[in-house]
Formats: structure tokens, sequence, C-alpha cells
């Protein structure tokens, strides 16, 4: 089935228009055609009243019937013309016939099964001299006793077919224009009627693409409370994310407060407890924050509209990068396609891309390398949808595939020597998996790590 409305419309519309126009060319070229043999046998019909008034006379008499006999119509002296007359008795003697017929003959077919009518008519069919295809109507006429005569006359059937043949192609020629006119006028009409559904859809782009808070635009009254509801959902949304970030806010302080105490308290202790009391507390405060960086990620991740160019965001971050790496003297090389735009919050993109940098620049000897660039469409278990990838190589030691396994659970770090609590690449996993792209870590040329983030894009 069709997925598209313009489509579907048309099919059927394009369907319904071929069967009322096959079935009225089916009627009337069929009652052209009858329409036709009705004239014929019309004409036949005047055309055996003039014989019978020309001869009626002459067969009272036993002497030879004289008379032109061409009935106002010249085609019955035409030779094999195929039309014809003829005259003869009960018995098959040939008393006349017309000049058209050149010596021959011309009869009813043998399985011409027609009885004589009241007026003593029957119509049939046959063939002439020439093989010619003929209407042939025969009019029997008593006069006196044993003295019944045969009054024959055709006319030309193949003539009759070859005119019905061309009323056919011309009406089928005219049919198949017919049915082109309104076709073309349907399709006119579905994308005038569906105007505004494609009006929507792109006012609803533009606020999945964060150009647009609202749908804007006036609609048909089929569609407006669709348009209204969506407004609604679309402000809902925002609004419950709003609260979201509010309430994930006023729990960190709540907590935050009574942990800094415990903190201090066992700060102050210095045995074995106090020690212990530190270490659970800091653990305590890891996992909190983690937690609520979670919270805050699904959060955004679910606003509708967010939109970040990519570019400045990562000239930022390499910027940051050289003045807190200025020690190492790293070359970070930085190239961005241009036009890309990362369909989510710009806080979440820094906070991946620059999770990931930070542990390149952590690692690498002398280079590290950041490439962003769009990526073919791919489908997530509905509409297909455009990704973004963010590549980062580094030139350091790089992680074997067990380590590459292992980095991603939080809390996991491969040197306690390098500052950091390890929640940084299972934040990039989680916040990469909420805005449904992916997260991956290979061999990079340079001989070090390489990190490729896919990231939907607009």
């Amino acid at each position: 089935m069709f997925k598209s409305l313009s489509a579907r419309l048309m099919a059927f519309a394009g369907l319904w228009v071929t069967i009322c126009i096959f079935i009225a060319g089916i009627l009337i070229t069929d009652n052209f055609h009858q329409s036709m043999e009705r004239d014929l046998d019309r004409r036949l019909d005047v055309a055996v009243k003039l014989l019978v008034a020309q001869f009626a006379g002459q067969l009272t008499q036993d002497s030879p019937l004289t008379a032109s006999g061409n009935l106002g119509d010249p085609l019955f002296e035409l030779p094999l013309s195929g039309w014809y007359w003829s005259i003869t008795k009960a018995e098959g003697q040939v008393l006349a016939s017309s000049s058209s017929l050149a010596s021959g003959e011309f009869t009813l077919s043998a399985d011409t099964n027609a009885e004589f009518n009241d007026e003593n008519i029957r119509y049939g069919s046959g063939l002439g001299p020439d093989q010619k295809r003929l209407r042939i109507l025969e009019r029997k006429i008593s006069i006196g006793p044993n003295r019944t005569f045969l009054f024959r006359i055709s006319g030309n059937a193949d003539e009759l077919k070859r005119r019905s043949d061309e009323f056919k192609t011309d009406a089928w020629l005219t049919m198949a224009i017919v049915v082109a006119l309104p076709l073309l006028s349907v399709f006119f009409v579905v994308r005038l009627v569906l105007k505004p559904l494609f009006e929507l859809q792109d006012r609803l782009r533009e606020v999945r693409q964060g150009r647009a808070s609202q749908i804007a635009g006036v609609y048909p009254s089929e569609i407006s409370g669709l348009v209204e509801e969506a407004n609604a959902l679309i402000t809902s949304n925002s609004e419950l994310a709003e609260r979201a970030r509010m309430q994930v806010g006023n729990l960190a302080h709540a907590l935050k407060t009574p942990l800094s105490v415990i903190t201090n308290e066992a700060n102050d202790l210095d045995d074995e407890i106090g020690e212990r009391l530190h270490n659970q507390a800091k653990t305590m405060g890891d996992q909190i924050s983690l937690y609520l960086e979670r919270a805050r990620m699904a959060a955004r991740s679910n606003v509708l509209g967010s939109a970040t160019k990519m570019e400045p965001v990562l000239e930022r971050l390499t910027n940051v990068m050289n003045k807190i790496y200025s020690h190492q003297s790293l070359n970070i090389a930085l190239t961005v396609e241009e036009g890309l735009y990362f369909r989510g919050e710009e806080h979440d993109l820094e906070e991946m891309v620059g999770n990931l940098v930070d542990n390149a620049c952590k690692w690498a000897r002398d280079t590290v390398i950041i490439h962003a660039k769009s990526v073919p469409s791919k489908s997530q278990n509905g509409p297909s949808q455009t990704f973004l990838r963010i590549s980062i190589e580094d030139d350091g030691p790089g992680l074997t595939e067990k380590e590459r396994k292992e980095v991603k659970r939080r809390g996991y770090r491969l040197d306690e020597s390098k500052p950091g609590s390890g929640l940084g690449l299972s934040i990039v996993d989680e916040l990469a998996h909420l805005y449904k792209g992916s997260f991956t870590l290979t061999v990079s040329e340079l001989g070090g790590l390489k990190v490729e983030l896919d990231l939907p894009a607009l």
C-alpha cells in the first residue's frame, strides 16, 4: 500500500476514473454499432418497399420484368458494391436482380434461423459474389393463389464494420484524453488540498531544528485542532524539561550540604573510621554527581527544537585545550564540514566532545586530530535520520582490544596517575545513546586511539 496520501488519492481517483471511462467507452461504441445496424435496417426496409412498389404490378402478369431498379440509389448499379437486390419465385427461380450483382447471386447464410415476422420480413447475414459480408432483408409477397415471390435486398456489412471500427478507434483515443484530463485535474486538486499538510510538515521541521518554538500559521479546521494539540505538547515538553532541571538542581543542593558536613566530620577523625567515612562520602559524592548528570542529560535530550552549530563549539573547545595543555606543545588540528548542526543542546555537545578531546590530549605525545563530517542517513527502528560523525585521534599509546571494552565502564581508570574520576567516557557513552547515537573506539592511523562519535544532525 502507498505510504503517500497524494499517491493514494491519485491511484484511487485514477482507477475509478479509468473504470468509469472504460465502461462508458464500451457502452458508447456498442450503442453506436447497434445504432448503425438499426439505421441500415431502416434503409433496407425503405428500399424493399420501393422495390415492391416498382414490380408488384408486373408480377401479376407473366411477362418479363422491366424496370431500372436502382431504387434512387446509384449503389444498386455500381458493380459489386455490396448493395444488391433480387426477386425470385418461391421455388428459387430468379426473375430480376440489380445490375450491381454483375450476374452473381447472394443468399442468406445457411445458419440463419430467423423466422419471418407478421409483415413477412426477416433479417440475416450472408456473402456476396465477391465474398463481402452482407446485411440482408427478405420479404415474402403473395400475389394470388400459388404466386409467392421473395424480395431480397442487401447492404454492405463490411462497410458497416469498417465505419464502426473507425468510430471505436476515435472513441478510445478520445477516452484516453478524457482520462488524462481528469487525472491531471486530480493531481492539482490533491496538491491544493494537501498543501496545508505540506506547510505543517515544514513548520514542524523548523520546530525540530530549533528555528521556531511553536508551529506557526493558519490551517483548515480539519487540522487546526491537531496543530493546537501539537503546540500544547511542545509547550508541555519544554515545561517538563525545565521542571526536571529545577528539581535536579534542588536535589543537588539538598544533598551536597549534608554530604559536605559528613566529609568535614570524617576529615576531623584521624583514625581508620575517619578514613573509611571519607572514602565512602567521596563515593557517595561521585554517585550523586553521576546520577544527577544522567537526570539532566535525559531531560535535555527530550527537549524538542534544540539545535547547535558544530563549528563554533569545536573551535572553542580546541582553544581551551590548547591553553590547558600548552605545556605539552600539542598540535591540535581541527577540520569541520561546513553547515553541520547537532540536533541537541550545546551543553551536551560540549560535555561529550570535551571529555573525548581532554582524554586525547592527556595521552597524546604530539598530535591530536579532530574532524567533523556528515554521514549517510540511517534508520533507528523508525524514520530515516541524518547523522554527523566527530572523529578524534591521537598519537598516544592507544588501547588494547580488551581495554577498549573496559574503558567505557563507569569509574574505570587505566592509569591512576592521570587526573580524573573515570566517569568521562561513561557519561559520553550514555549521552550518545540518549540521543540515539553511538560511540566507538578503534585504532588510529597515528598509532594511538581513534574515537568516533555519531550524533543526530539536522
